[in-house]
């Protein structure tokens, strides 16, 4: 099902009717990465130990 979706959408976004997509928005595993790699970014370096220690939180 993912690769039948996946082809879809890659159709209408060739059509060119709209510039933005949200993909994957439900895909909880994804968005806890990109929270971590936020997280991560806007640590300062000095306390990367004890955030990856606590975790996200």
């Amino acid at each position: 099902m993912d690769y039948l979706t996946g082809n879809r959408i890659q159709q209408n976004v060739k059509t060119g009717a709209r510039g933005e997509f949200i993909f994957g928005r439900n895909e909880l595993g994804g968005q806890r990465f990109h929270r971590w790699v936020d997280t991560l970014l806007e640590t300062p370096d000095g306390a990367l130990a004890k955030q990856f220690e606590a975790g996200l939180g």
